[in-house]
């Protein structure tokens, strides 16, 4: 842990997320308010690779901070394609640059994030939150490790190809056993989905890089864990996601790490203890008083839920604890 810095990247000055991690983590914690991430959601939404780099290096990235591990946590799921970057600034300091095939990005999400039109390169000129997957590892030498509930049969069996460069495609939920067999062919639809909860097979993350960048979009949690602003995985919970990292730790040098997908304007503090337990996992703390907490306020949620007073999905609902008592509960550890 003692290597281990975190960065909260925020657009409001002072956010619920900002007072509970620097609670959580003290003297950790570095908090950079930049309200340029989000400019209307137009420019900001779609950037070139320089655009996004370019960004990053003026008015985020420092060699201090980066000199040792970072855990950043930032923003929306509309905004995951600056992943694209972080990756990138960490990568590099650690001389992880390609187009070699070095190190391995693991894309923990709801959602693939590598869809769209690509020219006959199979690239893409602008990123967005859905479509930078690929294009990070073509340009950045990582090899991608879905954990999420989407599996593409056709896709992941071929891997990407782009300008002659065969990446291959790792998944929790189709693992390279599956994807040699004959057994993908009996698939209806060259598209499917998994509940995306399974462990990631151990051959898989023995032969992928053994350096690995993970990244983690919130929405791949179910709704009575957090409140996003996308479609959740109501099947995945904070404590799976802790035995995925279990899985993945004694196979993998993690260099740094992402947490995304909890806007800046939400206000409910029982998702601030779900993401301040995830951080605590990345950085090898202690979680089990924290987890014991956790699932009593999930089953007073879910008594206001039964009761009508709480709907899973309104993103402005009101939380089983207040701001207060999540604070002096993160002191206390």
């Amino acid at each position: 842990m003692s290597d281990w810095q975190i960065v909260i990247l925020h657009t409001r000055r002072n956010t619920l997320l900002k007072r509970a991690i620097e609670t959580a983590f003290p003297g950790r914690a570095v908090s950079l308010h930049v309200p340029a991430l989000v400019r209307g959601y137009g420019r900001a939404a779609w950037c070139s690779h320089e655009e996004i780099l370019s960004y990053f290096r003026r008015y985020v990235y420092d060699s201090g901070i980066w000199r040792n591990r970072v855990l950043t946590i930032y923003g929306d799921g509309d905004l995951h394609h600056y992943t694209y970057a972080l990756s990138r600034l960490a990568a590099q300091r650690r001389g992880l640059e390609g187009p070699e095939l070095n190190w391995t990005y693991f894309h923990v999400d709801n959602h693939r994030d590598d869809w769209g039109e690509r020219d006959e390169k199979g690239t893409t000129d602008y990123l967005n939150c859905a479509n930078f997957v690929d294009s990070l590892c073509h340009h950045h030498g990582a090899v991608p490790f879905m954990i999420g509930p989407e599996v593409y049969p056709v896709k992941d069996s071929q891997g990407y190809r782009m300008n002659g460069v065969e990446i291959p495609i790792y998944s929790n939920g189709f693992p390279k056993s599956l994807q040699r067999s004959r057994v993908w062919k009996t698939y209806k639809s060259p598209e499917c989905s998994s509940e995306g909860t399974g462990l990631p097979v151990v051959d898989d993350l023995r032969t992928s890089p053994t350096p690995a960048y993970l990244s983690f979009d919130l929405d791949v949690l179910g709704r009575n864990e957090i409140v996003t602003n996308f479609c959740q995985n109501d099947n995945m919970t904070v404590r799976r996601l802790h035995q995925i990292l279990s899985r993945i730790r004694p196979h993998k040098r993690v260099f740094s790490a992402d947490i995304l997908g909890f806007p800046d304007d939400c206000n409910h503090p029982l998702s601030a203890l779900t993401i301040t337990l995830l951080a605590r996992k990345i950085l090898g703390m202690g979680t089990q008083k924290l987890l014991k907490y956790h699932s009593k306020l999930k089953q007073r949620q879910a008594g206001l839920v039964s009761s009508g007073k709480v709907d899973l999905d309104d993103r402005g609902r009101k939380a089983p604890i207040e701001e207060g008592e999540l604070l002096e509960v993160l002191r206390n550890g």
